[in-house]
């Protein structure tokens, strides 16, 4: 067998190995995205007929994990782990989810849910930055939410000072070198 023989087998054997990988990530991430739809959509209807049990919620966690290991690129995954943790009332941990998104891909969608989280964690000035954010992505975000964006929405991002409650800008938790410092996913307002 000559070396350009071999050469063309090698090159089609990888070719082969490299289509059968991806089919794969397709096929996870196509079962991802159900996990998420169908989250999504139980949650929905919980949501309409007023019920928020803290136990479906939990499951929905599971499923999401499930969901978060077959496609950990898939921003929809962090956004429905935050919903899912807004709805239980654990800020931190929808805060921590929601930046998990934005580290993947920044929406308006995901800046609206992470102010909502902060505002209920007691940081409104954080809050105003990321609704802020969502009206620089997308100007109608300041028109939708009205007199909720308060009075600095779309007129310019405001970075200079310390976050209210330790969390810094994209995506990340300011985490500094004392002992005060909140720690990654901690939440905690600031001394008055």
């Amino acid at each position: 067998m000559t070396s350009s023989r071999i050469a063309r087998w090698l090159v089609a054997a990888l070719l082969g190995v490299a289509t059968l990988a991806q089919a794969q990530r397709a096929t996870d991430l196509l079962r991802a995205r159900r996990i998420v739809r169908a989250v999504e959509a139980r949650t929905e209807r919980m949501a309409q007929a007023g019920s928020g049990d803290p136990t479906v919620l939990r499951s929905h966690l599971l499923a999401l994990e499930d969901a978060a290991r077959l496609a950990p690129a898939d921003v929809a995954v962090p956004i429905a782990r935050g919903n899912q943790y807004l709805l239980l009332g654990a800020w931190a941990s929808a805060i921590e989810a929601y930046r998990a998104a934005q580290r993947l891909e920044r929406r308006p969608e995901t800046h609206v849910n992470l102010a909502h989280a902060l505002k209920s964690a007691g940081c409104p000035a954080d809050s105003r930055r990321e609704i802020e954010w969502a009206a620089r992505l997308d100007p109608a975000v300041d028109r939708q939410l009205g007199e909720e964006a308060g009075p600095r929405a779309g007129r310019g991002l405001i970075f200079e000072g310390d976050f209210e409650c330790g969390w810094g800008g994209w995506g990340e938790p300011r985490t500094g070198g004392d002992a005060e410092s909140p720690g990654p996913g901690e939440v905690r307002p600031r001394a008055k």
